[in-house]
């Protein structure tokens, strides 16, 4: 019964400590968030938060960072916001890695996007 006891307490803290990263990623989403970043938010260790958003997300903190930046620059891009501007709002500071990594999430490009709405416009 020990373990069970230990088990639900360690499964709550996890999901606790989960919610807090998302929480400060979705807060912070304008900013260059980095691993030691989240090591000093919740007082773990960058290589345990790894591990545990890993096992429990089922995707890496970087790369979970990576697509909630890019889902938030397509939404700006799309209400009209330039790719350029967009990127640097998600925080960015190279347009470079921006659109490699909006191509790949998005299967487009932040261009294309904007082509798109300007056609759906006129």
């Amino acid at each position: 019964p020990i373990l069970a006891v230990f088990a639900r307490y360690f499964h709550a803290f996890y999901a606790i400590v989960i919610n807090d990263i998302i929480k400060y990623i979705d807060n912070n989403i304008s900013q260059k968030i980095t691993l030691d970043d989240l090591e000093n938010f919740v007082n773990l260790s960058k290589y345990y938060i790894s591990h545990l958003f890993k096992n429990i997300m089922g995707i890496s903190v970087v790369n979970y960072i990576i697509e909630r930046k890019i889902r938030y620059a397509e939404r700006l891009i799309r209400q009209g916001v330039r790719p350029s501007q967009a990127s640097v709002m998600v925080g960015y500071d190279n347009y470079a890695n921006f659109h490699k990594h909006y191509k790949r999430l998005t299967n487009t490009t932040p261009k294309n996007t904007t082509s798109i709405i300007n056609i759906k416009i006129k």
